[in-house]
């Protein structure tokens, strides 16, 4: 019973982290994933560096979100599948204002996308 209480504590710890929920996890956690994934990416095809650094940091963004509403979802006790829609596409419009931020990083020079 006990291993069930860090199972769930662990998933919304990285969730948390990994969310926009967090302040620091852009600079700190889910740009340097996408950065270092883009860079991954980018020895395959260099002209794919930016697309999949954009792809990996909603993904992250979204396994974020994800990790935490699984937990609440557990903790609640009745979830509306109206209420898990309205919910996803918060996280979806979340998700792509932190990208539009992150391109406009990418754009005026304040992160580096090329190697």
């Amino acid at each position: 019973m006990l291993n069930k209480y860090f199972e769930g504590g662990a998933l919304v710890t990285i969730g948390y982290f990994l969310s926009p929920l967090s302040l620091w996890d852009d600079a700190f956690v889910n740009i340097p994933i996408s950065y270092v994934g883009g860079l991954i990416v980018r020895l395959f095809s260099p002209a794919m560096f930016l697309p999949s650094m954009i792809i990996i940091y909603w993904l992250t963004n979204i396994i974020g979100f994800l990790c935490v509403r699984k937990r609440l979802a557990k903790i609640q006790s009745k979830h509306k599948d109206k209420n898990k829609r309205k919910m996803i596409i918060k996280d979806a419009i979340a998700s792509a204002f932190y990208t539009i931020v992150l391109i406009l990083l990418a754009k005026y020079g304040v992160i580096n996308i090329t190697v």
